[in-house]
């Protein structure tokens, strides 16, 4: 059975700041801070702490599922993160977007100060979907910064799952540039993604920055170690067996079987013959990883 650690930056007082100062760490067992590698998991805009939760054990179960018969933990130490990308009143939350994105650059500074803190012997894997992915790219920014001072644990990857990151700041030279020798990072983007166009726009361009998202374009190019087309929503990331299986495959878990891929909009019914060619391959596997 997973065991469920949690990194968590939120402050619970109501009556205080929005951000803790130090990241407050709750392991699920005496031997979780001692693992070799931490996969951790970081939630996007509007999430609270609840939803945020349900959307990372999706993710868990369907990277189990991928792996089978292996168990999810053997790919490490999962570790869910939780900042303030929301406000409680859904449609202030729905409203200041803008205002989350501050939040989102302090909590990766925040997740830095835990990351600085392991041994350096330590591995890490970042997985953020939306603006989480912007307090990834944050938290590897710092380390950047940090150059060879750095003495903590390494990110070793970072998956992006339709990252709502302006393009320009991935670029050379920029904020999220990047340099040979650090970690390989991969993008999951969409065309399809309803949040990342007009409404990602007009939030950004209140915030003060301008420029397509990562997550809806899969640019810039020749910044990513792989940038991954789907047909998926903004919300569809998390439980995608699609997602699941490729990065089961970055992981360097060669699964025996091949999970079909569904057509995410489908105007007429399959007929026998595409029904069999998408099923081929495919095996009936458990809801878990264990």
């Amino acid at each position: 059975m997973t065991r469920i650690n949690k990194i968590t930056v939120r402050n619970p007082d109501p009556l205080g700041s929005r951000l803790l100062w130090e990241p407050l760490i709750e392991p699920g067992s005496p031997h979780s801070l001692g693992q070799s590698r931490f996969i951790i998991l970081i939630h996007g805009f509007q999430n609270s702490e609840s939803k945020a939760s349900a959307s990372y054990e999706k993710f868990r179960k369907a990277l189990g599922v991928a792996i089978w018969p292996r168990c999810v933990d053997i790919l490490g130490s999962f570790w869910e993160y939780h900042w303030p990308g929301d406000h409680p009143a859904r449609l202030i939350s729905v409203a200041t977007y803008s205002a989350r994105v501050p939040d989102a650059k302090e909590s990766g500074r925040l997740l830095y100060e835990f990351l600085k803190d392991l041994p350096g012997t330590t591995e890490v894997v970042l997985v953020g979907h939306s603006l989480g992915c912007r307090v990834a790219l944050q938290a590897m920014r710092f380390i950047r910064r940090d150059g060879a001072a750095y003495r903590g644990a390494r990110v070793r990857k970072a998956f992006l799952l339709a990252a709502a990151v302006p393009v320009d700041l991935c670029m050379a030279r920029r904020d999220y540039d990047w340099e040979p020798g650090e970690s390989r990072e991969y993008v999951f983007w969409s065309q399809n993604d309803g949040a990342l166009g007009r409404v990602f726009n007009a939030g950004q361009k209140v915030y003060g920055e301008v420029g397509n998202a990562v997550g809806h374009t899969g640019l810039p190019p020749g910044r990513w170690t792989k940038a991954v087309p789907t047909e998926l929503d903004h919300g569809d990331y998390w439980g995608s067996s699609d997602v699941a299986q490729d990065i089961a495959w970055f992981f360097g878990q060669r699964t025996r079987h091949v999970l079909p891929r569904w057509p995410r909009n489908t105007s007429r019914p399959l007929n026998r013959r595409e029904l069999d060619r998408m099923l081929l391959g495919a095996r009936v596997l458990p809801s878990h990883g264990c």
